[in-house]
């Protein structure tokens, strides 16, 4: 087996390692999502800062940096998107229709960057829609309804009878229109600027607009700092930012090594990676960790996930 595949196969285990501590932190340790989004900013600033000081050795690009700075900003609203996911739903349901956002990229780039739509691009978009419906459907007769909120709110109810945590679910889907934005922006921007100056911009904008945004609530401003007594709360956030750079490290050098649309396609397994280790700690820990899979939609989550990585797959090789 190559080198490149190797690391790439690397990737979303690393990946589901963030994912599992983001979960950890919005569900078990954090007073509110702000409070992580705040502190993954006060240690991405840094780390964008060193990073830009490191490449710019002849100067500093100021159209890279507004790039990469605007980038970093909107993929600042993802995460705040994802960590509210993250908190009202399963992390094995929230993390598939979230890394639908490859498949958002393709229509997106077709109307602004003037990319094709080739069929099996449609061929991918609907075995994504369909396996999207397959990992949030739990089955089930509905919910009773109180009769406020008109025909709409009917519909609300009992759809949330038939499809698991609704508001997650709209959360995630937020969070990967977002992300998507992000990566159309990075391939436009890209086009003409340097990787290393974009991408140190990048986590610049990301920490500033996911700190700036935590800032906002009093909470934050009044007890965010407070958490550095809280040595197992900042252990997970360190853990995460580091591992988080680690799974990036390597998924560069994958790209670096081998085909990048393989690469990519190697990526999908990201939401089945997530289902794994959601049973494991379920199975080790059925205490702390019962509300982290449903068992009696198992089938159905893993129908949805084949066919959202076989979406994804389609799309990284169409690209080839």
């Amino acid at each position: 087996m190559p080198l490149w595949m190797i690391l790439a196969l690397l990737v979303p285990f690393t990946l589901g390692v963030v994912n599992v501590i983001d979960k950890l932190v919005v569900e078990k340790f954090s007073p509110s999502i702000f409070f992580y989004a705040f502190w993954i900013g006060v240690m991405e600033i840094p780390v964008g800062v060193i990073l830009l000081l490191a490449v710019s050795t002849d100067g500093f690009d100021g159209s890279a940096i507004a790039g990469g700075f605007l980038l970093g900003l909107v993929r600042s609203g993802s995460l705040i998107m994802l960590l509210n996911a993250l908190r009202n739903g399963q992390l094995a349901r929230v993390a598939p229709v979230y890394y639908l956002y490859p498949i958002m990229v393709a229509p997106m780039s077709a109307i602004f960057l003037g990319d094709t739509l080739e069929l099996i691009i449609w061929v991918a978009i609907l075995l994504s829609v369909t396996g999207a419906g397959l990992v949030t459907w739990q089955g089930g007769d509905g919910v009773a309804f109180d009769g406020q909120g008109g025909t709409l709110g009917a519909v609300f109810h009992r759809m949330r009878g038939y499809f698991s945590q609704p508001k997650a679910q709209g959360f995630a889907l937020i969070a990967a229109f977002l992300f998507a934005s992000s990566s159309v922006i990075a391939s436009y921007v890209l086009d003409s600027e340097p990787f290393w100056d974009v991408f140190a911009a990048s986590r610049i904008g990301l920490g500033v607009g996911a700190g700036g945004a935590a800032l906002c609530t009093a909470n934050v401003r009044r007890g965010a700092l407070g958490m550095v007594r809280v040595p197992s709360y900042m252990a997970l956030v360190v853990l995460s930012e580091i591992t988080v750079t680690g799974a990036i490290l390597l998924n560069l050098r994958a790209l670096d090594l081998g085909p990048a649309s393989e690469v990519t396609a190697i990526g999908a397994l990201q939401p089945a990676v997530i289902l794994a280790y959601s049973v494991a700690l379920l199975m080790l820990w059925p205490r702390a960790f019962s509300d982290w899979v449903t068992t009696k939609s198992m089938v159905t989550q893993l129908l949805g996930i084949v066919a959202i990585s076989l979406a994804v797959a389609l799309i990284a090789l169409a690209q080839n």
